[in-house]
């Protein structure tokens, strides 16, 4: 899906950020019950459970949300995207 939006979108206008967590950490936060849903079978094709997830191969940015605090996810998001011209700094 992801190589597929890319070319429609435009590279040059796309930027991945792929934000993972430990499954213990990604449990832990479900406050839907999903993870337990589809443990009992109840929801079919969940990524890293019943289905395969795949990872991004070059994300421009990979934030470990299990290690970093939101604000500083923010932060790095809001300097890949000055990096890349998408966000001026402020003079």
């Amino acid at each position: 899906m992801r190589a597929k939006a890319k070319p429609l979108i435009g590279r040059d206008r796309v930027l991945e950020v792929y934000c993972t967590a430990l499954m213990e950490v990604l449990r832990a936060r479900d406050q839907s019950g999903a993870y337990q849903l589809a443990d009992a079978g109840k929801i079919a094709q969940m990524p890293g459970v019943i289905a395969a997830f795949e990872e991004p191969k070059t994300p421009d940015l990979v934030l470990e949300t299990d290690r970093i605090s939101v604000d500083e996810c923010v932060s790095r998001i809001v300097e890949l995207m000055k990096s890349k011209g998408y966000m001026l700094s402020r003079l």
